[in-house]
């Protein structure tokens, strides 16, 4: 009995505390089989080497109070981490590399979805899953995106956006973060984004203090939604075949967006796409009445900003 309390005495510190930094270069893994759990709670899946082949990594069905740290999830043709249906799950300090997509949440009603301090390389697709992370209807409270870093190499990958989130809503007193992380490359999709919110709708939503660079079609886009806030970013791309633009607001959801704010950002775009004009913003106001109102702070936001591809340093993914 002292024993097992000691575990979850263990385990909830972990929740508690939450990784602070990805510590490299990773000793001591342990080789492991892809992980398949249904309906496990209290889990530590820590200090594993997965390299899958042609199923996810960790798949995990109806889990909760899971946390998956220091993990290496390479070499898939299926998703690094497949989430279904689960709640309170902490992914964090963990390296994935080369798999269809990275983290996949889906159908989590309860929340507490957490992807934190993670390094991510080298996306494979095919469309649509082929981002570093998605939340597709994840909802409620506790949900975060922050302080990964993400870096696609043109050539080596085949992405789509890094982060989306997909009919996912927070809550008002506690949205869904994605903040402070790093991103780099995109392409060749011409759909692909660094950071996609509010797609097919969504609310309660902030993207904030991220970097992007070179991330595709798109820097920061909302696509629909409400009471979402992209705010205080650094979006750069040169001239590409498939960049289009560096900041955007529209609404492909069907449903009126309302209530959102998109300020204070520095953008730096431009447009190979469309043959290489300047496009640091873009706002579509779509068809209907109030499809899409411009977003509050619109104006505010610093076009042909003074930024390079060195706002971030030469090597952000580190974990070999």
């Amino acid at each position: 009995m002292k024993k097992l309390t000691l575990i979850m005495l263990l385990l909830f510190t972990c929740f508690a505390v939450e990784a602070q930094t990805l510590n490299l270069p990773f000793k001591n893994l342990k080789l492991t089989k892809p992980i398949y759990l249904k309906g496990a709670t209290n889990i530590i899946i820590n200090g594993d080497s997965i390299p899958a082949g042609t199923v996810p990594c960790i798949y995990l069905v109806s889990c909760t109070n899971v946390h998956i740290t220091h993990c290496k999830l390479v070499n898939t043709t299926d998703f690094g981490i497949y989430l279904n249906h689960c709640t309170n799950v902490l992914i964090d300090s963990s390296y994935i590399y080369n798999v269809r997509a990275g983290v996949y949440a889906e159908d989590c009603p309860g929340g507490q979805i957490r992807v934190m301090y993670n390094q991510m390389k080298n996306m494979q697709g095919p469309y649509p899953h082929a981002d570093f992370v998605q939340y597709n209807r994840v909802v409620g409270a506790n949900n975060r995106i922050m302080y990964n870093k993400l870096e696609d190499i043109t050539g080596q990958s085949a992405p789509e956006d890094a982060i989306n989130l997909y009919m996912s809503k927070g809550l008002a007193t506690d949205p869904i973060l994605v903040e402070y992380n790093s991103i780099r490359g995109g392409g060749p999709s011409t759909t692909g984004s660094g950071i996609t919110v509010g797609d097919n709708g969504g609310s309660y939503e902030t993207v904030m203090g991220n970097i992007v660079v070179n991330s595709g079609n798109i820097g920061i886009q909302t696509a629909g939604g409400d009471h979402i806030s992209i705010i205080n970013n650094t979006i750069f791309s040169s001239s590409f075949p498939w960049s289009g633009g560096g900041l955007v607001t529209a609404n492909y959801s069907g449903t009126p967006a309302s209530s959102n704010t998109i300020t204070g950002n520095k953008v730096n775009w431009i447009a190979g796409h469309y043959g290489g004009y300047r496009r640091d913003t873009a706002y579509k106001a779509g068809t209907g009445v109030n499809l899409n109102p411009m977003p509050t702070g619109w104006k505010a936001n610093t076009v042909n900003a003074p930024i390079t591809a060195a706002v971030l340093p030469a090597v952000i993914v580190n974990v070999k």
